[in-house]
This record gives C-alpha cells, sequence and structure tokens, in this order.
C-alpha cells in the first residue's frame, strides 16, 4: 500500500513539475457555453449544455459522445415520480423496478445491464462486486440536483463495467450555489406514501445540507411490499474569494426492507398476475456511505483532486427457505490532476483509481472473497480552431482473492475527432475500447477458463439547435469479444464463443413552443450474435425499437400539465439464446401529471401507466424444461402529492 502511494505523490509531483505556467484564475474559470448568440441561449435553455463529470470537466457541445443531461427544472417539468421513470424518459435506456432495487439498460445491454451499466452518485460507484447492482429504488428523485446520462462505452475514464453507459447522479447534498427548504408528502394506491424533506444553508465559506426521505407500499403484487428510508448529511468548505480550494464532507445511510414476490409461470399469470409461490422471501438491506473529496488549483491552470469512499452494505435474505446474510465493504480512492493549456481550450488529464471490496457471506455457502482493481489512466483534449481531438488511455489490474483466485489485467483506449461547425452545432466521431470482469458471483459457479469480456465501440453523432428544435443524433456499433452470459444448460457462467455485435442509432428531439414543452426520441438496436453456438441469433432481453414522447403544457402561471409515452418493442425472454421460444409482445404506457403551483406551495396528482397496460418487469427462460417465467408489473399507479418551500 506505502508503495502505491509514493507512486502517486511522484506523479502528482511530476504533473506539477511539467505542467505550471502563469495563466490567470479568470482565464482559468472561462467554459464553453457563454455565447450571447439567440440560438446558442435557446439551445442552453433546452438543458443540454454544460455536463459536470466526476472524472472531466468540460461542456457538452465540446463532447464527442451521446450525452443527456437531466436538470432539476427538468425533473419538475417531467412529472416523474422516482428516479426510475426520469430515467426512463432519455433515449437508449431502459428501466424497470425489477427486484426491489430497480434496473436499467443504455443500448441493449439484456441481461447483465446491471453488470455493464456503471452508476455512480456524488462520484461514488454504486455497482457492488457481486451481482447485486445498484439499489436505484433507494434514491431519493426530491433529493437529485441533476443526472448525466453518458450512451455507449467509457473504458478509458471509468474502467471495469463502463461498457453500456455510465450514469451519474448528483445530490443536492453537494449543491454550494442552492438554498433548499422544502419538505414533500405524497400517497397514492396499493397504501403507498412518500414523505421527506431537505435543508441546506450557505454561508461564506461553507455550505451544509440535511436531508430524510421514506417510502412505503404494499405494493401491486403479494409480498411486494417496501419500504426506503434515505438520511443524507452534507457539508461542503470553500474559498469563497478566489476559488482555489474546496472540500466536501457526505454521510449517507440507507435502510431497505421488500417483498421478493418470485416469477410466475404464464398459466400463473392468466389466473392471477398478483399472485406469489415466495410470500415469505423477503430482503434487508442496511447500507452506509462516507465520502470525503478534496479539490485544489496549485496553480492558476493546474487543479488535482482526490476522493476517497466507504461503503459498507449488510444485506439478509430469505430465498426459498434459506436465510442468507452477506456483509460488504467497499473502499475507493480516486486521485487525479487536470492541466489546462492553449487559453485553457485544452486539457491533460492524469488519474489513478484504487477501488476494493471484500465480502463475507454466509448462506447455502460460507465464504470470503476480495476484489482489488487498480487503475491508471491519460486522456487529453486538444483544441485547434473549430476542431477538438481527445486520446485516452487506460492500464488497469484486477485481482480476486481468498475464495477465489483470478486475476485480469487490460488496455484500453479512445480517440475522438469533433468539428464544433457553428455556434450551436457540433459534429463528432469516435472510437473506444473497453471491458468487464467477472463479479464474484459470476466467478463462483463458473468454468475454470473464465475470460474479460472486451469490446470496441465505434459512433458518429451531430448536436445542434435548428428550426426551433434542440437534436441529438448518433450512430453507434459495438463488437463485443467473450461477452459473459449464465448458460442454464451447463448451470454456470462462461462466455459466448465469439463476437457479438449491437448497432443502431438514438435520435433526441426537443422544442419550446409557446407554453409547451416537448420531447420526442427513438432508438433502434439490432443485437444479434455472429459467432459460435448461437451464431446468427438475437441477443435475449433486446428490443429493436423503442419509442418516447412527452410534453409539458403550462395552462396558466400556477396550473402545469404533464404527458408521457413509452413504447418497447418486441424482445426474446432472458437466457433464450436459442431464440427458439418466441418473443415477448412490444408494449407502450402512458403516464400523466395535473400541477398547481402558487408562490411556496405545491400540490399535484397523476397516474403511472394511466390505462393499464399488462406487462412485464422481467421474463425469463429455462432452456432445459422449455419454459417461461413472469414477473408481472404494476398496472395503474394512482398518487397526490403537496409540497412545500420555506
Amino acid at each position: 500500500m506505502m508503495k502505491k502511494i509514493l507512486l502517486l505523490v511522484v506523479v502528482l509531483s511530476l504533473n506539477i513539475a511539467m505542467f505550471a505556467n502563469d495563466y490567470s484564475t479568470a482565464e482559468y474559470r472561462k467554459k464553453y457555453g457563454n455565447s450571447k448568440d439567440k440560438a446558442a441561449q435557446e439551445k442552453k435553455e433546452l438543458g443540454t449544455m454544460i455536463i459536470t463529470s466526476n472524472i472531466l470537466e468540460t461542456n457538452i457541445t465540446t463532447e464527442p459522445s451521446s450525452i443527456e443531461i437531466i436538470t432539476e427544472e427538468d425533473i419538475k417539468k417531467s412529472g416523474a415520480k422516482n428516479l426510475i421513470s426520469i430515467l426512463d424518459t432519455v433515449a437508449s435506456v431502459k428501466s424497470s423496478y425489477g427486484f426491489g432495487r430497480g434496473k436499467v439498460d443504455i443500448r441493449g445491454q439484456g441481461e447483465t445491464s446491471i453488470s455493464n451499466i456503471l452508476i455512480f452518485i456524488d462520484g461514488v460507484r454504486l455497482n457492488t462486486i457481486d451481482m447485486n447492482g445498484a439499489n436505484l429504488n433507494a434514491i431519493p428523485i426530491d433529493n437529485v440536483s441533476h443526472i448525466e446520462i453518458t450512451s455507449g462505452g467509457n473504458g478509458v475514464l471509468y474502467g471495469d463495467g463502463a461498457v453500456g453507459g455510465v450514469i451519474n447522479i448528483y445530490t443536492k447534498t453537494f449543491q454550494t450555489d442552492k438554498k433548499y427548504k422544502n419538505v414533500k408528502l405524497e400517497y397514492g394506491n396499493d397504501d403507498y406514501l412518500n414523505f421527506g424533506g431537505i435543508y441546506s444553508e450557505k454561508f461564506d465559506k461553507y455550505s451544509m445540507s440535511i436531508s430524510y426521505f421514506q417510502e412505503n407500499t404494499d405494493g401491486y403484487r403479494k409480498n411486494s411490499d417496501l419500504k426506503n428510508k434515505n438520511f443524507n448529511i452534507g457539508l461542503n468548505y470553500f474559498d469563497d474569494v478566489n476559488s482555489t480550494y474546496n472540500v466536501k464532507l457526505k454521510f449517507n445511510k440507507i435502510k431497505s426492507d421488500f417483498g421478493l414476490p418470485g416469477s410466475l409461470t404464464k398459466a400463473e399469470v392468466n389466473s392471477n398476475r398478483k399472485h406469489s409461490n415466495t410470500p415469505d422471501d423477503r430482503s434487508f438491506n442496511d447500507e452506509e456511505n462516507y465520502t470525503i473529496s478534496y479539490e485544489q488549483l496549485l496553480d492558476s491552470n493546474l487543479k488535482v483532486v482526490v476522493d476517497y469512499n466507504i461503503r459498507e452494505i449488510e444485506a439478509n435474505s430469505r430465498y426459498y427457505g434459506s436465510d442468507n446474510k452477506a456483509d460488504t465493504r467497499q473502499n475507493g480512492l480516486g486521485i487525479k490532476s487536470i492541466y489546462y493549456y492553449l487559453e485553457n481550450q485544452s486539457q491533460t488529464t492524469i488519474g489513478y483509481n484504487l477501488n476494493t471490496g471484500k465480502s463475507d457471506v454466509d448462506g447455502w455457502s460460507k465464504y470470503t472473497v476480495k476484489k482489488e482493481s487498480n487503475g491508471f489512466f491519460i486522456h487529453n483534449k486538444y483544441s485547434k480552431d473549430n476542431f477538438i481531438t481527445t486520446q485516452g488511455y487506460r492500464h488497469e489490474k484486477i485481482k480476486f482473492k481468498e475464495s477465489l483466485d483470478k486475476e485480469y489485467t487490460v488496455n484500453v483506449y479512445d480517440l475522438s475527432l469533433n468539428h464544433l461547425y457553428s455556434k450551436t452545432g457540433n459534429a463528432y466521431f469516435k472510437i473506444n475500447t473497453g471491458f468487464r470482469v467477472p463479479n464474484t458471483d459470476e466467478l463462483g459457479f463458473a468454468l475454470a477458463e473464465f475470460k474479460a469480456q472486451e469490446h470496441i465501440d465505434y459512433e458518429i453523432g451531430v448536436r445542434d439547435y435548428q428550426f426551433k428544435t434542440f437534436y441529438n443524433i448518433s450512430v453507434f456499433l459495438t463488437d463485443t469479444k467473450n461477452e459473459i452470459y449464465y448458460d442454464d444448460q451447463k448451470m454456470v457462467n462462461t462466455n459466448i464463443d465469439g463476437k457479438t455485435r449491437r448497432y443502431g442509432s438514438d435520435i433526441t428531439l426537443k422544442q419550446v413552443v409557446s407554453k409547451f414543452n416537448f420531447t420526442e426520441s427513438a432508438t433502434y438496436i439490432k443485437a444479434k450474435i455472429k459467432d459460435g453456438d448461437y451464431k446468427g441469433n438475437y441477443l435475449p432481453g433486446v428490443s429493436k425499437y423503442s419509442l418516447k414522447l412527452a410534453v409539458n403544457y403550462n395552462i396558466t402561471e400556477e396550473i402545469s400539465l404533464n404527458g408521457a409515452y413509452r413504447y418497447n418493442g418486441d424482445y426474446y425472454a432472458s437466457a433464450d439464446f436459442n431464440n427458439k421460444a418466441g418473443k415477448e409482445p412490444g408494449y407502450g404506457i402512458f403516464d400523466m401529471r395535473l400541477n398547481y403551483e402558487k408562490q411556496n406551495f405545491l400540490v399535484y396528482i397523476g397516474a403511472d401507466n394511466l390505462f393499464g397496460k399488462k406487462h412485464y418487469d422481467f421474463v425469463g427462460y429455462l432452456d432445459y424444461n422449455d419454459s417461461k417465467y413472469y414477473y408481472p408489473a404494476a398496472e395503474q399507479i394512482y398518487y397526490i402529492g403537496v409540497g412545500y418551500k420555506f
């Protein structure tokens, strides 16, 4: 450990020596996107200008990626009642409430999306070392300031698991430029109750925030009840004069308790889709997160950022009559230096990540497993006239210890060219590679030769504001080698023999017309297996087409109406790699919400899945007995809420 710390000190010292010069602080503070041009300002109002990733600091116009930013105002206008709903408004994203924790897919990852999508909250990686994934249902949307969603791989900046996309969630806990003093109460069918509040205050050199939210529901099905409690407290200390340093401290505690209703056969669904065959199965999760972040402007054009976080998760469950317990501790250390040059229009970022995890499991078997990941990356962005190029490289070594003994070493890169052809538009081309290694659960039931999954992405895209419309269009192709999957015939986790290919396009349009805000998006994804036993077959769990439409109508200054429609096309059930069980039909869902806001008071009434379309959170396939199993999703969800700002 001491050698690693000394290495980090040497790397940072070399950066300081190499990059020090005398650019002014004012020059450092400049960012793109400050144009007075009317079209540029209108584009900014549509919510797609500034990106503040926990890895890079940049402007969305200069980014060679398909990025969607959901602002606090976007969340308000959408009428979304939770995080799952707001994520599902984004092109190429498919989200569900799956298994009590929530599940998100980006660009057709299918059944392994939990492991192929990285999710961060205030810079802390929520993905666990096992297959549980992030507990999205426990994150209150009322405490979210904005969300940044990057579609496509990003292995250089994020490392293991950044395959289909990356989601960065930022809470109001770390906001230094806004004050929040509000409470809410929400009630709906199935005894749904959601309440809580947030208080934040800013002083001369520090700000503090405290919040608590709780959600309870009996659930749509028997034994699908849920209770989430989320507590946050944060403290920011900063230089309010020269903006040369910033220290952030955060504590977060989450308690979750939810039933596991299990799957149903088709006959059981037709008889009673609310039924549960597992009325005693439950999951209890107690999680604590500690975060500290330090930023220092060492010179007028050089900044160093150090982040450290601790996650402690105690998970208890009862599954098929067996009691299981898993105590997990994950630590994350990130160090990076950012050097700005050429009048701060270019930047080089050098960073190091150390992620460790230990899990003590006591259930059907008893064991301990450790995972350690060391990653070093360098990323350069060079600007010349109206062109921007990026180059990046990451070297990462991952070790599994104790009950598992496995080691992976991976090198990945990215290259891009971006043309800022007008004040509002840019067109880009990029190539990037990425990877993911097996989770601890996957390694525990695997063949001896279990390889790392690797991929290469090609993407072209264009963003602009023309004819009163903002548009974001991307075309992509991803080739994956050794894709990780579960073979239910052999009952082991293994790699697909050969290559899988995903290609398609995302398009998003946004308009503001008088009192209306419109958003339209469409996604096409063709995901097929190119080699091996499943050659020519479609990847299961992936819809070829999806369509999303949303409108916000400001009827008066106090009254507004939100409507949203989402359609997902047909798909093969999860694990049906032979494509022999037939496709599940596509479905469309319509949500609506009416809001009344007067000064500091808000009251609203809404309905998710207003017309009660019957669909499923998950459909799986068992090859050994040629049968499907189903997790029915909720039909109509009605709710009413009130809020007050002090």
